[in-house]
């Protein structure tokens, strides 16, 4: 029945620095171009990446994975960091890591792979001659490309059975390999596809003006003899 008050003062004290470190880096979405932006596929040679800690400490940031720190930040709590890279990341695959130095307790590391891609997308080379007639021609690109960017209507073809530059009928396919069609063509000659200048690959680069693929049609050997 005795209070609280009657057994005179608590003393004690509680450490809150002493519990585990954590740490996790990822790249920000703003830095996450492309289709998604949690894919961490990018076109952002110099991408934005956001440190967590759990506690006080230093916060160091390794952009290249060459194990040297390129940029450090110091805390006096728990919180959320943002560093950006301070040079350029060259394209391909680059592992990005964080290293936190706590007030108390032990170092912890976490690390993020970012696919960097800032290039347009291009085409591989295709089959030099068809045989006539012919009515759809593939196209390889040389990495995939968002297909829903890839339309028909954009992509034209051209040349001595043709009248001018007409759209092709139908863009099928995903990936990297795609299928043309278009009205059958009998005459021989160099025909020549231009992309659609809309084109863009997963990182969100642009195939702009001036991709074409181009390929010389055979006589149709039924008809010619």
């Amino acid at each position: 029945g005795n209070l609280l008050s009657d057994v005179g003062p608590l003393n004690f004290e509680l450490d809150l620095l002493t519990f585990a470190a954590s740490v996790s880096i990822d790249l920000d979405a703003a830095s996450d171009s492309g289709i998604s932006d949690t894919d961490n596929i990018t076109n952002v040679a110099l991408p934005s990446v956001s440190v967590t800690v759990n506690k006080a400490g230093t916060i160091r940031v390794d952009f290249d994975n060459d194990g040297l720190f390129d940029l450090n930040q110091t805390l006096s709590a728990a919180g959320v960091v943002q560093f950006v890279a301070p040079f350029a990341l060259a394209d391909g695959l680059q592992t990005l890591r964080a290293t936190f130095e706590p007030a108390v307790g032990n170092s912890v590391s976490d690390t993020v792979d970012v696919t960097v891609d800032t290039q347009a997308p291009g085409l591989l080379p295709g089959t030099a001659t068809e045989q006539a007639p012919i009515s759809q021609r593939t196209l390889q690109f040389d990495g995939p490309i968002v297909a829903g960017t890839f339309q028909a209507g954009s992509t034209l073809i051209s040349g001595p059975g043709i009248v001018g530059a007409v759209p092709v009928n139908s863009v099928n396919g995903s990936g990297a390999n795609f299928v043309t069609t278009f009205d059958t063509i009998l005459t021989a000659g160099t025909y020549t596809i231009e992309i659609d200048p809309s084109v863009s690959d997963v990182a969100g680069n642009v195939v702009g003006s001036g991709l074409t693929d181009s390929f010389e049609l055979l006589p149709d050997l039924i008809s010619s003899c």
